[in-house]
């Protein structure tokens, strides 16, 4: 099975039927899922965010997270003293050169 690094705007987007969902399922199916441990951070991060801002209840999101902890997307440790040349080469942030 082919490797996918996804990071936490594509699994939400799977996992809250955004518009691009679809396109991205198309990507990952029958790909493993990757992404540093943060990603369950992003998404609860995501979440309150869309509660705070009124476009969905509390209740609906909860359930969303716990959907999102039942996908199998592989916890990817991350190797900080690589991130950061990588990060100054590539001109991405700390974060997004995190993903691996």
């Amino acid at each position: 099975m082919p490797d996918n690094v996804r990071d936490s705007s594509a699994i939400c987007a799977l996992d809250f039927v955004e518009p691009n969902g679809q396109e991205i399922a198309k990507r990952v199916t029958g790909h493993a899922l990757y992404a540093p441990a943060l990603l369950q951070f992003e998404v609860a991060n995501v979440c309150l965010t869309e509660i705070r801002q009124r476009i969905a209840d509390t209740g609906a999101l909860t359930s969303q997270i716990a959907s999102i902890q039942q996908m199998q997307v592989i916890s990817a440790d991350v190797e900080y003293g690589e991130v950061l040349p990588l990060a100054e080469t590539m001109g991405l942030s700390f974060y997004d050169a995190s993903y691996p």
